[in-house]
């Protein structure tokens, strides 16, 4: 399932209730999370595309640890993510 996808489905789900202020920070949190996962698979994509590009071994390593370094941060953010999500959904089926 996309990151689009759960959004609007999740925004659909909590139209129909009542949303408390601890609801709206979680939507708030998502919201900001995937801003930030769009950010990291740009940069991550940027890296990629310039280690193909370089010959020079400083840059060669430079971007090894760019790549390595925006994996960690993507894999992070996807899973602060999926907690939230996990929270939230729990939290709606009270």
């Amino acid at each position: 399932m996309t990151l689009e996808l759960a959004q609007n489905i999740m925004f659909f789900r909590f139209k129909t209730q009542k949303l408390t202020q601890e609801d709206k920070l979680h939507l708030e949190k998502l919201r900001l999370l995937r801003e930030d996962i769009e950010d990291s698979k740009n940069k991550l994509k940027s890296a990629q595309d310039n280690f193909n590009n370089v010959t020079e071994p400083k840059l060669i390593d430079f971007y090894i640890y760019k790549i390595q370094a925006e994996q960690s941060r993507f894999s992070q953010l996807l899973a602060e993510y999926r907690n939230e999500e996990k929270i939230l959904s729990c939290a709606s089926s009270q």
